[in-house]
């Protein structure tokens, strides 16, 4: 097994010195794709806890809308959800 690695820039660099650095890269790598992985799990956090807030205030608003027009819950949910698909793309 070589015990040194030559560079095309002139240096050799010994075998635990690239080994070393490829288990750096590895370990770096790695925390990234952790952090990634965390990051796309929080953004799926805020929407859903975006979708359940929005949803408890269509309801909420529907009620009273419904309420006061006269009409059912159900139907005053589905104008508001219509307008703000419309408007907001949701």
């Amino acid at each position: 097994m070589q015990n040194s690695f030559s560079c095309s820039c002139g240096y050799t660099f010994q075998a635990s010195d690239v080994e070393s650095a490829l288990t750096t890269s590895a370990l770096l790598k790695q925390r990234l794709l952790n952090k990634i992985a965390e990051m796309d799990y929080f953004e799926q956090a805020i929407i859903q806890t975006s979708q359940r807030s929005f949803n408890a205030w269509v309801e909420e608003i529907s009620y009273e809308i419904g309420r006061v027009l006269g009409t059912t819950v159900t139907a005053a949910q589905q104008l508001i959800k219509g307008i703000t698909e419309r408007l907001f793309g949701f």
